[in-house]
């Protein structure tokens, strides 16, 4: 738009809107009167006015909105996309891949692709762990790590940038926590200050970021030793404030703690308190008397989240804080539920007896794994379904993944974060070391496995 075309839409923007009794400053009537006249309408008489406030309101929305429509860039509000829609897209196979032999499932509405899922996979129990990333369509299959040893999953950074694992050494029952980026940069080192001697066995793992980037939280499990035997073991949940290095051990949550999690305020830490157990017929532990409890970072208020009818464990907070998802078993059924972090309104959201691991998607879904069941293979892999437990279908098949249906418990798949916090910059070294926080309450006994798993959806 050029001064002259400017000039005369103002005249005209004037003359249709400014009434016959409002007037104009002496310095811009003479300044109007010097145009030469070729807007549509002639201008109505100006004379000196008190208060011109309306004709610069007029001519800063006039010249504004000509310069956002000149742009294309006229919006009155701007609403983000859903995180299902802004995900990151997996690279696609090279022209030279061969295709997959077990065809994907087709897309529907509820699938929705882009971004990363990050698994541990192993073709054989006798063979080391490793880490890989696939796309959530399928595609792009890799190891993360260019030589990796017996690696496993740990979780996302909140801003999906980076991949927290575990590098295991079995020979000597030793471990070491490692950050690295999606890509599978340089590892960088997470020194926790859990440090193994010979008489004293500590290993740091199960960890979880805090929504904003600055602590960790994980269990550490060491040896109980009386009068210099080994008389059992001690799991305990630990936070680490990134940015100092201090390290807090939460008092309440030994000696049988697992799998911590944060809420997404910060507020409070969801773990599994477990007991004694047996090992069903695929060979897998289940425990016998497990709980979920929710606890303050400080140390205080560990409390029992699930009923006592209804064994639980394996929970995982869902992004918006509302619901807790966690796994149920009784002899070898398995299946989903959730339930509101103050213990109420449990829901059932599976009845296969088969599905197990859940984690949340960016979108609030819920990604899980679902074994082989008895009418064969096809149903096994990782499936997605909505945080009602409707619209389930699966991502990729045990084929797909690689590895025997009686693995997929194992790989413990997670959907890359999209839009969180950055984390506190490595390198991360131990410093102040505390324990904080009262003794462990007493759980409330769970009823027997015959009576559990009565909730419905």
């Amino acid at each position: 738009m050029t001064d002259r075309e400017l000039e005369q839409l103002l005249r005209a923007r004037y003359a249709g809107q400014v009434p016959e009794s409002e007037t104009a400053p002496g310095d811009l009537r003479v300044s109007v009167a010097a145009i030469p006249a070729t807007a549509p309408a002639p201008l109505r008489p100006l004379s000196r006015r008190r208060n011109y406030s309306l004709l610069a309101v007029a001519a800063v929305l006039l010249i504004g909105g000509a310069m956002a429509a000149g742009s294309g860039l006229v919006q009155f509000s701007v609403v983000p996309p859903a995180p299902s829609d802004a995900l990151l897209v997996s690279p696609g196979p090279s022209t030279s891949e061969t295709p997959p032999e077990t065809p994907m499932p087709t897309p529907t509405p509820n699938l929705r692709v882009g971004g990363l899922i990050a698994y541990t996979k192993s073709t054989r129990r006798d063979i080391p762990e490793n880490l890989w990333i696939v796309g959530s369509d399928g595609r792009g299959a890799h190891p993360l790590l260019a030589d990796p040893k017996n690696t496993i999953l740990q979780g996302w950074s909140p801003d999906g940038a980076d991949v927290l694992y575990q590098d295991h050494d079995a020979a000597s029952s030793s471990s070491k926590l490692y950050l690295t980026d999606s890509s599978g940069g340089e590892p960088q080192l997470v020194e926790t200050g859990c440090v193994p001697t010979a008489s004293s066995w500590c290993q740091d793992r199960e960890v979880a970021f805090s929504a904003d980037g600055r602590s960790i939280a994980f269990i550490r499990s060491s040896n109980i030793v009386e009068n210099g035997n080994v008389v059992g073991q001690r799991n305990v949940v630990v936070t680490m404030d990134l940015a100092s290095g201090r390290t807090s051990e939460l008092n309440a949550t030994a000696p049988f703690a697992a799998r911590p999690g944060w809420s997404p305020d910060g507020r409070h830490i969801v773990y599994t308190r477990w007991g004694i157990g047996f090992t069903d017929t695929l060979g897998q532990f289940v425990p016998e008397e497990a709980s979920i409890w929710s606890i303050d970072p400080d140390g205080q208020n560990a409390r029992q989240v699930n009923p006592a009818e209804l064994m639980a464990y394996e929970a995982a907070w869902s992004p918006n804080g509302a619901r807790i998802v966690f796994e149920s078993s009784t002899d070898e059924q398995r299946d989903l539920y959730t339930i509101g972090p103050d213990g109420t309104n449990v829901r059932r959201l599976t009845t296969d007896g088969l599905s197990q691991s859940p984690t949340w998607t960016a979108d609030g879904r819920i990604l899980f794994t679902r074994r082989a069941g008895s009418d064969g293979d096809d149903a096994a892999g990782w499936w997605v379904m909505d945080a009602d437990g409707s619209n389930a279908v699966q991502v990729m098949s045990a084929d797909a993944i690689g590895v025997p249906p009686e693995n997929l418990s194992s790989t413990r798949p997670i959907w890359q974060p999209l839009g969180g916090a950055a984390i506190v910059p490595p390198p991360y070294g131990p410093g102040e070391a505390a324990v904080i926080g009262s003794p462990a309450p007493t759980p409330i006994p769970p009823a027997s496995r015959a009576s559990r798993n009565t909730s419905t959806r």
